[in-house]
């Protein structure tokens, strides 16, 4: 996955978010509290306080998402509230609620003050 995903051949598409799709026209693209430089697509961890490694395993799955992004056409917003059963798949909603609640509990367990902190990114 590595060899395709990468700044080398991703870096158009994801330059081209810049100002489009909900971000703002500036040098650094901000989601999920991650900062990519269009620069050279360094992806600085706002909650760990470190720039990802160029062999960071995440590297890729980020540069996969968001040029697939880029490729969204954008849509006007509507300002029409829908529910998650009015989405494709959206019947097996709960199951992913369920399977997310579990994953929060095994990371966290105990830890109040962590999931406190990571559900402000939210």
């Amino acid at each position: 996955m590595e060899e395709l995903w990468n700044w080398k051949r991703c870096k158009a598409e994801i330059r081209s978010l810049k100002g489009r799709l909900g971000f703002p026209d500036k040098p650094v693209l901000r989601f999920l509290k991650l900062s990519l430089k269009f620069e050279d697509g360094s992806i600085y961890d706002e909650l760990a306080n470190h720039t990802l490694k160029q062999k960071h395993l995440t590297l890729p799955h980020l540069y996969c998402i968001l040029s697939s992004y880029a490729d969204a056409e954008p849509t006007p917003p509507t300002s029409n509230l829908i529910s998650s059963k009015q989405l494709q798949g959206g019947q097996y909603c709960n199951v992913a609620v369920e399977r997310a609640r579990s994953s929060i509990q095994d990371v966290f367990g105990s830890v109040s003050k962590m999931l406190v902190k990571s559900a402000k990114v939210l």
